[in-house]
């Protein structure tokens, strides 16, 4: 029952202060960057090719603006698109980064239908959430060479630990560990705390930052 009357704070709705948190898509740079120089048969430039972003939301219009700065060309899908414009961005993307929150809808989204529709030249990125990826179907198309590589900072399960396979990036849910994101975060979580504290002590008082 105690546990009913515990308030959590997020930043769920801070729209403003989180466009300045940018480490998740310049993770996924950095991840694009180890896949067209370090995993790809021949190092290949980035301008001109295709970015499919799954998930057009704070992080995928970042990682979109990004991309466009170096000249690739940009394709989105979000939840209100439709599954046929999904598909033919699976079809035809050179790079496909995953941006995904995870919820029953998204789970397995990225099917093996998608990924073996993929181009023998394309690259998979998923720094959102592991269970939006059917990740059996990833390993075996990064076994049997269906696609070219893929680059993973989130997983549900182990099986990427179970081989070794060449064509595969991973790294420990690290993307949105940058040390300044992190004190912003922290700093702002603090003062939302403060504030609803002294609006529990007094509705009537104004809210001031207590942060400098």
């Amino acid at each position: 029952d105690d546990q009913k009357h515990i308030k959590t704070f997020t930043l769920r709705g801070a729209v403003k202060f989180l466009e300045g948190i940018t480490s998740v898509a310049e993770f996924t740079l950095f991840l694009i960057l180890r896949l067209a120089r370090e995993v790809s048969q021949h190092p290949i430039r980035l301008k001109g090719k295709t970015l499919g972003i799954i998930g057009f939301g704070r992080i995928g219009e970042q990682v979109a603006n990004i991309g466009q700065a170096l000249g690739m060309k940009i394709k989105t899908y979000d939840k209100l698109d439709s599954i046929h414009h999904l598909k033919s961005i699976f079809m035809g993307a050179d790079f496909i980064s995953v941006h995904l929150d995870e919820n029953p809808t998204t789970r397995w989204l990225v099917s093996k239908e998608l990924i073996y529709s993929m181009k023998r030249s394309a690259f998979l990125i998923n720094t959102s959430r592991g269970s939006v990826i059917n990740e059996r179907a990833l390993m075996r198309s990064l076994i049997k060479g269906k696609i070219a590589g893929a680059a993973i900072d989130v997983r549900s399960h182990n099986i990427y630990l179970n081989e070794k396979v060449p064509n595969l990036i991973i790294s420990e849910h690290i993307a949105g560990r940058c040390l300044e994101d992190r004190i912003s975060t922290d700093e702002f979580i603090i003062e939302k705390l403060k504030t609803e504290v002294l609006r529990g002590l007094n509705p009537r008082l104004e809210s001031k930052p207590l942060l400098h």
